[in-house]
């Protein structure tokens, strides 16, 4: 009897999943950013879930970011510049992101600078630092789901509307360098922090000792962009 109740369309094949559209593809690029790359599935756009295995409804599986900027470019202004670092010359004095936080949020905080420099107490010259690119095809930009980050119109930097952002963070986990993002997240206020070069002069780069006229070397520096 059981044969008999099932339909004609239960006997047919599930159905080929619909095509992602733009707005599925903004809203969920970085869901599989660290495991689906990992394990090394990132080719594939969409993947049968076990609900369709076993017959039923079809649910489409996120991309990766990757997928998501090519699939949805998007025409943005290029950013005046970056800021560039140099291993090689740092010292690992911090004072890069002690200026940036006091700038930014009032106080001295490193944990929330926008720039970040890791060294390692029992590993002498292993000095590392970390700072936004300011990329041309930001998957940062393009992972946030509510417009948060956006082109700044003066200086074309991808910056972050506090009051848009909702925290979920997405933006940090999308970065190229993540989990070294230099996007930062503030537990207090639950936001996300990002470079905006200070307006379009970069205070990171003004204040660190070996990056003043005084030395030949330089461990930051504002690279301009051409227009």
């Amino acid at each position: 009897m059981a044969e008999e109740n099932v339909t004609e369309e239960e006997r047919k094949e599930p159905k080929e999943p619909r095509s992602v559209s733009r707005r599925r593809f903004l809203f969920g690029s970085v869901m599989v950013v660290g495991g689906a790359v990992a394990a090394g599935v990132a080719g594939s756009a969409l993947a049968p879930t076990k609900a369709e295995a076993d017959g039923g409804a079809t649910t489409e599986a996120p991309p990766t970011a990757e997928t998501t900027i090519a699939e949805a470019p998007l025409t943005l202004q290029k950013s005046m510049g970056y800021v560039s670092y140099d291993s090689a010359q740092c010292a690992g004095c911090y004072t890069c992101m002690a200026v940036c936080s006091l700038f930014h949020e009032g106080a001295v905080a490193p944990e929330l600078a926008r720039i970040q420099i890791v060294a390692p107490v029992m590993e002498i010259f292993q000095v590392q630092g970390y700072t936004c690119k300011q990329c041309e095809g930001p998957s940062c930009l393009y992972a946030c789901p509510t417009g948060a980050l956006h082109v700044d119109a003066k200086t074309g930097a991808r910056v972050i509307d506090q009051e848009k952002c909702i925290g979920c963070q997405r933006c940090i986990k999308a970065c190229p360098q993540y989990p070294n993002s230099p996007i930062r997240f503030d537990a207090v206020k639950m936001k996300a922090l990002k470079c905006d070069l200070c307006g379009g002069d970069p205070l990171c780069v003004k204040f660190c000792p070996k990056s003043s006229s005084v030395y030949s070397t330089k461990v930051l520096t504002f690279v301009k962009k051409e227009a």
